[in-house]
């Protein structure tokens, strides 16, 4: 059975438009029974393969300033915080968010 997924997407340029492609994390979720039994980790893990497979050296990924989970989650997975952006919900409220990144290693 399903216990997570990931959605990725290689775009042109990173989330701070800065040109180059760059695999992008678009969603990663677990159920929350599933916390804590490293699926997030083997999910990760397989989008660097996926990342690398396509000759992309960087993943990069918005995140909600005010999630220390995820955060403390994508530090713990290498990822740094590089800036700053906004999402939109198309209801008036905008989110703040991270924009974190990973620089793969070669190989």
């Amino acid at each position: 059975k399903p216990a997570g997924y990931v959605k990725l997407k290689k775009m042109p340029a990173d989330l701070l438009d800065r040109p180059g492609e760059i695999l992008e994390l678009k969603r990663i979720y677990v159920l929350r029974k599933y916390y804590g039994s490293g699926i997030a980790q083997k999910l990760m893990l397989k989008s660097e393969e996926l990342a690398k497979e396509k000759g992309l050296q960087k993943i990069n990924l918005a995140v909600w300033k005010e999630n220390p989970r995820a955060i403390a989650f994508y530090r713990k997975m290498g990822f740094e915080i590089i800036g700053e952006t906004s999402f939109d919900w198309g209801t008036g409220k905008i989110d703040n968010d991270w924009v974190m990144r990973k620089v793969l290693n070669a190989g």
